[in-house]
């Protein structure tokens, strides 16, 4: 039964898939992200072999909810290159350097919640009773300043949103930078990954102050992505057969 899934998808639902991705690569913003999947019986391949699944999808602000996963053996720039070749605008996306080596006529939205995740690995490391005014708590409060801010902002328009982050959040977020500035960590600890991701990721980062209708962060891909695989946590993917436990 699986090979009529399979051969249906590839006959008719094509089609679909066609006209889905000519509307998303219509958007003035897409989001963009890629997980590991399982797969086998894939010729040329072991079944321990990682493979991704690519999967771009439409903004908040957008008329259209479009999802789209694309399968690709590697990790390799070339598959957002060749899925994004004809695309021109604001692209978010964690910290992942393929992203950033696209062409001209996109512009990299970094995520304000990956750089987040660095301060809060560290400060789980440190005991309660010692959080209180720690680098790694004051890196989180700033970053969760942010994304109070943001749900404030939520039911302005874009040009309203754009107005009120140039007020209130971008000095926020020069604020955390220059701070960040000051701190001189191992570069291999957790405070010295928090601070070099943060640093590296600065022009990304800030990259949401120009229009009011980008996002402060890819949750949007990253919920899909954690659905994604917990989903598929117990099942692997049979090139032949499809889905199998």
């Amino acid at each position: 039964m699986s090979n009529w899934v399979i051969h249906c998808s590839a006959t008719y639902l094509i089609l679909i898939y066609i006209i889905l991705k000519t509307f998303l690569l219509r958007e003035s913003s897409i989001h963009a992200d890629e997980t590991t999947v399982q797969i086998l019986h894939e010729p040329g391949r072991s079944a321990q072999k990682k493979s991704y699944e690519w999967v771009y999808r439409t903004g908040v602000h957008s008329k259209h909810n479009i999802v789209i996963f694309e399968y690709k053996e590697t990790r390799e720039r070339k598959h957002p290159e060749k899925f994004l070749k004809d695309y021109k605008g604001y692209i978010h996306c964690d910290g992942y350097e393929s992203y950033h080596s696209l062409h001209d006529d996109i512009i990299i939205v970094g995520c304000w919640n990956h750089a987040r995740e660095y301060w809060e690995k560290l400060l789980k490391t440190i005991p309660r009773d010692d959080q209180k005014g720690s680098d790694a708590e004051k890196g989180v409060a700033y970053i969760n300043y942010l994304f109070k801010l943001e749900r404030k902002f939520a039911d302005l328009s874009p040009e309203e949103r754009y107005e009120k982050r140039l007020e209130k959040s971008k000095p926020i977020a020069e604020a955390f930078f220059a701070w960040v500035k000051t701190l001189n960590p191992l570069p291999k600890s957790l405070l010295g990954k928090a601070v070099t991701y943060a640093l590296l990721q600065r022009e990304y980062l800030e990259n949401v102050f120009l229009d009011g209708r980008l996002e402060l962060s890819n949750n949007r891909c990253l919920f899909l992505q954690i659905n994604y695989s917990e989903q598929f946590r117990e099942c692997v993917y049979d090139k032949g057969q499809g889905l199998s436990s």
